[in-house]
């Protein structure tokens, strides 16, 4: 049975991808820690990695109803924990009374900088 009859045909890659991540884990016993996930993507790696005894998938977000996590693929007897996941809190502070900033401002400059999107979670 053909595993791509069940996901649409945009996801292709995404699914290669976490098969590829899956056999790296299985390799080399080294865990894989992921971008940020959109919530379809996270669905799709649960779906594909399945309830394997021999691995462990773990998401966390910036915060618990995040939309957007990250993922940790690893060996069952790894030990995941909020470190893992390299999850780094930035803050700014502005004077409020002079400047009025917004969600998409802060967006927009972190991605003309060069930095990705998959990278990125904002908190307003």
């Amino acid at each position: 049975m053909d595993i791509y009859q069940h996901f649409r045909k945009e996801e292709h890659p995404f699914i290669d991808q976490v098969l590829s991540w899956r056999e790296d884990v299985e390799r080399r016993f080294e865990p894989k820690l992921t971008d940020f996930l959109h919530p379809r993507e996270q669905k799709i790696f649960k779906t594909l990695i399945g309830h394997d005894e021999n691995l462990q998938l773990e998401f966390l977000g910036v915060w618990d109803q995040a939309e957007r996590k990250r993922a940790v693929l690893a060996p069952f007897y790894e030990s995941i924990t909020e470190e893992t996941f390299e999850v780094d809190l930035l803050q700014a502070s502005y004077p409020a009374k002079f400047v009025s900033i917004e969600h998409r401002d802060v967006l927009g400059a972190f991605l003309s900088a060069g930095i990705k999107r998959k990278k990125l979670v904002i908190l307003s």
